[in-house]
């Protein structure tokens, strides 16, 4: 709806010039500024007319047409009594393709979870591995598909709310982040995640268990290297503050990342993955305590990455240095080891579960 800017100083909205001569014909006259050409009047004809003669009477030789209202509108934004106030750039509508995003990774889990369920044995036989392996899977993926909902709608989804405008209308916040970028970049980290997870599910088609978990890291690992990138992305290349220690972490973290891919040596990637879990977690400490000088959000800008990161690394890390330890011990007990395995990610779910609710609470998502 557009909004007229008065030269007496009022700003109105209405759906166009005849709504706005309704709209001010009918104000009471104890309400109209002093000097004001607008007064009350009991018709359209009469209102038009009576501003036009005013603002001939006020600078001769400003003819104002008084019919039809097009050109009575014309000449009052001519003679700069009337101006139509630009509308301002409006917020990107992220919302139905936060929706398919979310829709493409459930659809990467249900294909998943299907698939690792025909390979689980009948209920009530826990002494195979794959038994607990698929408990272990599902709170991966749940812990997942729950944090990447609250996290893309919270960042790319305004709040719903109502306001009284005319009587109660539904409206729709700007999201806080306007970044088409990064939403494409959560994209795509979603489609790695629905791919590793496709791996793990194979990994039990091989009856190896050692198999499942080195896979179940490599999903926490990128994981964490999300929250990580959104990080450097937002602060470096989105809000442009830039830290003189960026140019050590994000070279190692890409050096490292890149080693870690190509080397063909299972025990090198793991010690590679291993070293980023414990840089991420550095640089959640020091980003927590304001160690040596790294930034501040100094606008408080909406872009600037959210505190939930501080929460997610850890719990990544954990995740991943649990399963490390698990996968070390000897083979000898495949089902003690999905056990313990399942339980522990159960845990961590669980956690991730409370913090993402007291989060989304707080705004911090």
């Amino acid at each position: 709806m557009p909004t007229y800017r008065l030269n007496d100083g009022r700003e109105l909205t209405a759906d166009d010039p005849a709504a706005l001569v309704e709209e001010l014909r009918v104000v009471p006259a104890a309400d109209v500024p002093a000097g004001s050409v607008f007064h009350p009047s009991n018709t359209a004809l009469g209102f038009r007319r009576g501003s036009a003669a005013r603002v001939w009477a006020l600078v001769p030789g400003l003819a104002v047409r008084d019919a039809p209202v097009a050109d009575w509108y014309a000449d009052m934004r001519q003679h700069g009594v009337i101006d139509e106030v630009p509308p301002p750039d409006k917020a990107p509508d992220f919302e139905r393709g936060v929706m398919v995003i979310l829709a493409t990774f459930a659809a990467f889990t249900g294909f998943t979870i299907s698939g690792s369920l025909k390979l689980v044995p009948d209920i009530g036989y826990p002494a195979d591995w794959r038994w607990w392996a698929f408990f272990a899977l599902v709170a991966l993926l749940l812990r997942y598909i729950f944090g990447s909902a609250v996290h893309l709608n919270g960042l790319y989804v305004g709040k719903s709310l109502t306001r009284p405008l005319r009587g109660w209308i539904a409206a729709r916040e700007a999201p806080k982040s306007q970044s088409i970028a990064l939403l494409f970049k959560d994209l795509a980290f979603l489609v790695i995640f629905g791919m590793i997870a496709v791996y793990i599910q194979q990994a039990a088609e091989k009856r190896d268990v050692d198999v499942f978990i080195v896979r179940c890291m490599w999903f926490v690992e990128a994981g964490l290297l999300w929250s990580v990138s959104d990080y450097f992305l937002r602060r470096c290349a989105i809000c442009r503050v830039v830290w003189w220690a960026d140019w050590i972490f994000i070279p190692l973290f890409l050096l490292l990342f890149l080693w870690q891919l190509f080397t063909p040596d299972l025990g090198m990637r793991i010690g590679l993955g291993t070293v980023m879990v414990v840089l991420g977690l550095a640089l959640v400490f020091m980003d927590a305590f304001g160690h040596l000088g790294i930034p501040r959000n100094p606008g408080n800008t909406s872009e600037w990455p959210s505190a939930f990161w501080q929460k997610w690394v850890p719990l990544d890390a954990l995740q991943f240095l649990a399963a490390l330890v698990i996968w070390s011990y000897p083979s000898g007990w495949p089902a003690a080891k999905a056990a313990v395995l399942a339980l522990v990610f159960g845990a961590v779910l669980y956690r991730d579960f409370y913090e993402l609710i007291r989060a989304a609470q707080r705004g911090e998502t």
